[in-house]
Parts: structure tokens; sequence; C-alpha cells
């Protein structure tokens, strides 16, 4: 028996069943989330750890959740994701700042109520990282 805060999120089968090529357990611990945002390399050097930004998303309902700089990582690259508003502008270079979020439980209450089946909803979530400069 593990004893850690995760906790199974989703099961894809019963006992018994024969399984391939797909999980059979995601584990998610909700007390600790983590944010990774792509960063355009230009504004890597006004970026320190432990400063504050704000994370938002429509499944936020206009809400922002507060985070902290985790980590810069170092390696830059190509941006994989595009805005969801055509009209927004898209950064060409970027390298991954990781977030913590200083209130996941909120998080959680605001993309679908406290509950067993919050954590796969989160996990690949798209949202807006504002970093005050």
């Amino acid at each position: 028996r593990c004893r850690s805060r995760s906790r199974a999120r989703a099961s894809s089968a019963h006992a018994g069943e024969l399984v391939a090529n797909q999980p059979l357990l995601q584990m998610a611990d909700l007390h600790s989330l983590e944010c990774h945002a792509d960063i355009d390399v230009a504004d890597l050097p006004q970026l320190t750890t432990k400063r504050e930004a704000f994370i938002s998303c429509r499944a936020f309902q206009g809400r922002r959740v507060k985070a902290t700089i985790e980590r810069v990582r170092s390696v830059a690259g190509a941006a994989t994701l595009r805005p969801v508003d055509p009209r927004k502008a898209v950064d060409r270079t970027v390298a991954t700042v990781v977030l913590k979020l200083q209130d996941p439980q909120l998080a959680a209450e605001l993309v679908g109520g406290p509950g067993e089946n919050t954590g796969p909803v989160l996990i690949g979530l798209q949202v807006d990282v504002e970093i005050p400069l």
C-alpha cells in the first residue's frame, strides 16, 4: 500500500479485463498542481523564481488563480501552442516556465466543482498566464 497524497483519478479497466495499449490508472496529487507555460524568450531576463503570476481560462468563469514561478527552463524552442483567440499575437521562440498554483483546490473547484473527476479536466487544460513585470 502506497502512502501519499496522490489519488486515483480515473480507471479505464475493471477486475478481470484484458487490456493492451491503454493506461490503466491516472494518479494525481491535486494538492500540488503545476502549470507549464511557454514564455517568449525576450521576457525571460525579467523573470525570477518566486515571482507572482496569475492563471486564467474560460473554464475559470472570469476568475484568476494565483501562482508563483518555481523554475525557468533554460532550453528555448519553437512555440507548440497557438492561442484559442486567432487575433492574439503568437510567440515564435519560447522557453518553459513552471508555475506552482498557490490554491490548487480553487482551480479544481472552478473547472468542475470538488469531486473525483476534476483531475482529468485539469490535465492538459490550455490557460492564459499573466506575469506582472
